[in-house]
């Protein structure tokens, strides 16, 4: 059975000296493996004074249920002018900045293992949007942590509940094919801390069983509003013309050096596509057909002046 516990306090490392809230302003989870992730937590602190704590435990929960945690060992809390604070579980990893995993070399562990990934999977699921269920921000949640201080000054625990997560808003702002060319471009609303990358991602256009086709593009989901440019080439057997009615964007894989939870991450992605607002550029064609036919008046001119 996945482990419960009560999450609105931080879990005991012995007698408390002090205890607090993070509002949580960045919340960066990356993949490191189909089991594991990297965590970088960013917030402003109540109270700012934290004392000289040496040690932080993160733990993760959603609906109650304890995902993963783990010790970050030599780690300053020193919350700047605005009491705003960083904790990272590796220092050397950034995964926005860096492509490759680092070598880590003093020997410490420095991802969290996920102990539940039914647990994982409905988080990201919450999060993401979904075809037929309403798309809007969930504006009044508020991701905060939990922490704690114990009576020797040194270990810090924090607990981060990520049910209060907001889910992310994603719609099309156009859909224009070219031939066989498309071009979409989201819209994406994240009013939460969270990023996730998934580098470049792949996603297929669906009308029922018949895929229209396939597209691709960077794909980071960062707070705020931001768009997201995707292009690709629809299915050959395709009369682009004729389409009409709505299709499904859905996600189809990512593209990792290493296997990890984002192939499945980004499969939980899926919008609605409305076809009749598609644009169709269909002069090109309309242009070869007409100089085709001027040529062909040219030729029997030609041919009727040679024989007179």
């Amino acid at each position: 059975m996945p482990q419960t516990e009560n999450f609105s306090k931080a879990p005991d490392e012995g007698s408390i000296t002090m205890s607090g809230e993070m509002d949580i302003a960045e919340l960066m989870i990356s993949s490191r493996s189909l089991t594991s992730l990297y965590l970088k937590v960013g917030g402003t602190v109540c109270p700012e004074k934290l004392g000289w704590v040496s040690c932080v435990k993160i733990c993760l929960y959603y609906d109650r249920i304890l995902l993963g945690e783990i010790t970050v060992p030599d780690t300053l809390m020193i919350p700047d002018a605005d009491n705003y604070v960083e904790i990272t579980t590796d220092s050397n990893y950034d995964p926005f900045h860096y492509n490759d995993y680092p070598e880590l070399e003093d020997g410490i562990d420095h991802e969290m293992k996920i102990k539940t990934m039914v647990g994982f999977k409905s988080f990201i699921t919450s999060i993401m949007p979904e075809n037929g269920v309403s798309h809007e921000p969930s504006s009044d949640k508020r991701a905060t942590a939990a922490f704690s201080i114990d009576s020797t000054g040194h270990n810090l625990t924090m607990a981060i509940d990520l049910s209060n997560v907001a889910n992310i808003k994603a719609t099309t702002k156009t859909l224009e094919m070219t031939g066989a060319a498309i071009d979409v471009v989201i819209t994406m609303m994240n009013p939460g801390p969270l990023h996730l990358r998934f580098k470049t991602a792949y996603f297929i256009l669906k009308q029922g069983n018949k895929t229209i086709g396939m597209v691709s593009g960077e794909f980071n989901i960062v707070p705020g509003e931001f768009e997201v440019v995707l292009e690709g080439e629809c299915d050959e057997e395709i009369e682009v013309d004729k389409l009409n009615g709505t299709a499904v964007l859905k996600g189809d894989s990512c593209c990792e050096e290493h296997s990890t939870w984002l192939q499945y991450a980004i499969r939980q992605f899926e919008i609605e596509v409305d076809l009749d607002g598609t644009v169709i550029d269909i002069e090109d064609e309309k242009e070869g057909d007409d100089n085709w036919d001027e040529a062909g008046e040219d030729d029997e001119d030609e041919s009727e002046s040679e024989s007179e």
